[in-house]
């Protein structure tokens, strides 16, 4: 198989562009101040935003620990004025006719 000319110039061309274009990549300095320490700055931010997070999650199931005590306080509040409520209830069934013979009510 034989390539045109043309087609041989055009890969002999590529091969030369990617091979310098490698070259010249390799050759340029990282620009300044870019590199490793902005790298270490933002590992540094990452870590300390991890660490808040972490924390913000125990600051929530703690949150949410206490709510649920809070919420079983007050359900059992509710009972127990539930209980006084009809035990109050019953009494005043059962005063009615105490109180109509007491003298002095009405």
């Amino acid at each position: 198989m034989r390539l045109s000319p043309q087609l041989r110039g055009l890969l002999l061309g590529l091969l030369i562009g990617f091979v310098l274009g490698h070259f010249i990549t390799a050759a340029v300095p990282p620009p300044p101040g870019g590199g490793d320490a902005e790298t270490e700055h933002l590992r540094h931010q990452l870590e300390a935003l991890r660490r808040e997070r972490d924390g913000l999650e125990q600051n929530l199931e703690e949150f949410r620990k206490v709510a649920e005590k809070m919420t079983a306080a007050f359900a059992d509040l509710e009972k127990r004025f539930q209980a006084l409520e009809t035990r109050l209830s019953a009494a005043g069934a059962a005063a009615p006719g105490n109180a109509s013979s007491t003298p002095g009510q009405p």
